[in-house]
């Protein structure tokens, strides 16, 4: 197997059973494996506390981060010469954080994937209070590149780290493991993009009873004033912003990896909108609408997103488990396939990139010319039958167009639209038309010519309704050109 300094030839390596964890090192013989559940309650039975290491071993350094179970250093290994993570429970040592202490320690060591930290030792220190040590895993939250993210671009790029996070999901459940807090503050994204998810302090190990607390007395310690973002402990386990309704009521028994996959779908929400699912006040009423799978529907919270996204949040998120995807190799899958998707798009035309840089400010310059020539256009009356016809396919094709921007096209009106469109400014034209054929009809006719009062009159209509259908007409279709442009530039984008 192969080492920091060498490969070991075939001959130089043996099976050997590691007591501290219950996991074979080197290679494997014949025979059927135990499961994770079964090693974990064999060496909690036989090594229930941890073997005591030489304290001059480790030169703790800083402090990383802490949570509801323990808190994390920095330190120098001086025996192997490198920087470790040394993770310190928290509390007394004893009682069910130390029991979930100890799992979490010995299922973290199980799981043997890029995607979780290695752990390297289990042990006592000072006080008689466990610790464990592990890879130290560089990089920046998820949560803190959600934050620097500007804009939504910024966060879609931001994409396949969620992809990692559910590919790794999904090896632990293969292994009957549940994480149960997956959340962005819990994964840390490397200067290369890897991504790699951490504590595993509450997860469920299929096989192993759940040690339980006090729900009001974890509510009580924790206070009234929080934004969801902490993890609870107790029968209801995670961190409420994220959490699937049936863990959020404390259902331990229907916690499964769908409960997992409603996680993801939380964090690619988070992604789509720049906030969590659930938001409010104080910790309880985040957990309340937690219960309830009340978030902000996705296609309110970010109508601007690409349909199949919002198609698979509502699916992760779906309030039944039954209704979600199967498993996180699935929900990877359907990111997989979107992504895939999109870059088998065409590149964007010069055309294309035009339209997306103007349309806002056309449309805004549209609306303004659209109310100044509306302030200065003659009435209906003065602009005759093709003034009404303009105005009645304006109405119209306003209606059509608009529709069609905010269903992103999915009621196909775009032609209708376009033929409405094109009708404003074609019944604007004729308008003007019909006002000039009236001018030089007046002009020509000598009778009306010795009347120079009704002459001028019906003059004056004539070219009212020739100079006020064309500017009217034509910049209302103007506005609704510009909506299609909006509406065709969602279409291309999805």
């Amino acid at each position: 197997m192969p080492s920091d300094d060498k490969t070991l030839s075939a001959v130089d390596v043996e099976t050997v059973a590691d007591e501290r964890f219950g996991k074979r090192v080197g290679t494997a013989g014949p025979g059927a494996q135990p499961t994770l559940a079964d090693t974990v309650r064999g060496v909690m039975r036989t090594h229930p506390q941890s073997a005591d290491a030489p304290a001059e071993r480790y030169q703790e350094q800083r402090e990383l981060g802490r949570g509801g179970m323990g808190r994390v250093v920095e330190a120098r290994d001086r025996m192997l010469g490198r920087r470790v993570a040394i993770k310190h429970l928290l509390g007394d040592g004893t009682g069910i954080l130390r029991q979930r202490f100890d799992v979490e320690a010995l299922v973290t060591a199980q799981l043997d994937h890029p995607g979780i930290p290695t752990v390297y030792e289990r042990a006592t220190g000072t006080g008689g209070l466990p610790y464990y040590t592990m890879r130290l895993v560089e990089g920046q939250t998820f949560t803190r590149l959600l934050r620097e993210a500007a804009t939504f671009e910024d966060r879609m790029r931001l994409l396949p780290i969620i992809v990692r996070v559910a590919q790794t999901l999904a090896f632990a459940h293969e292994r009957g493991v549940i994480h149960r807090d997956v959340k962005p503050d819990n994964v840390v994204v490397g200067p290369h993009g890897d991504a790699v998810l951490l504590d595993w302090g509450i997860a469920k190990v299929r096989g192993l009873a759940d040690a339980k607390a006090d729900d009001e007395t974890v509510m009580t310690a924790l206070g009234a004033s929080h934004d969801g973002a902490l993890t609870v402990h107790g029968s209801i386990l995670g961190t409420p912003a994220y959490m699937a309704p049936e863990q959020a009521k404390g259902e331990i028994a229907s916690v499964d990896e769908r409960t997992d996959v409603f996680a993801l779908g939380a964090m690619l929400y988070h992604l789509l909108t720049g906030h969590a699912p659930y938001r409010g006040p104080t910790i309880v009423d985040v957990l309340g609408a937690a219960r309830s799978a009340t978030p902000q529907a996705i296609d309110l919270a970010a109508p601007t997103a690409p349909d199949g996204l919002r198609a698979i949040v509502r699916r992760a998120m779906a309030a039944q488990s039954g209704d979600r995807f199967a498993s996180a190799g699935e929900f990877a899958a359907a990111l997989e396939t979107f992504m895939a998707s999109a870059v088998a798009r065409p590149a964007s035309t010069g055309i294309e990139r035009f339209i997306a840089a103007t349309s806002w400010f056309g449309f805004v310059a549209c609306l303004l010319i659209a109310a100044a020539v509306w302030k200065f256009t003659p009435t209906f009356e003065e602009m005759g039958y093709a003034g009404w016809v303009t105005l009645a396919c304006f109405v119209v094709g306003l209606v059509l167009n608009v529709v069609e921007w905010a269903t992103y096209g999915r009621h196909r009106l775009l032609g209708l639209g376009l033929a409405m469109t094109a009708m404003t400014g074609i019944s604007a034209v004729s308008g003007g038309l019909v006002g000039l054929m009236s001018v030089f009809a007046y002009l020509s006719d000598p009778a009306k010519v010795k009347d120079t009062s009704q002459y001028l009159h019906f003059l004056a209509i004539g070219g009212r309704e020739a100079l006020g259908n064309v500017p009217f007409g034509l910049t209302f279709a103007l506005v609704q050109a510009m909506i299609l442009a909006f509406a065709w530039r969602r279409q291309v984008s999805r």
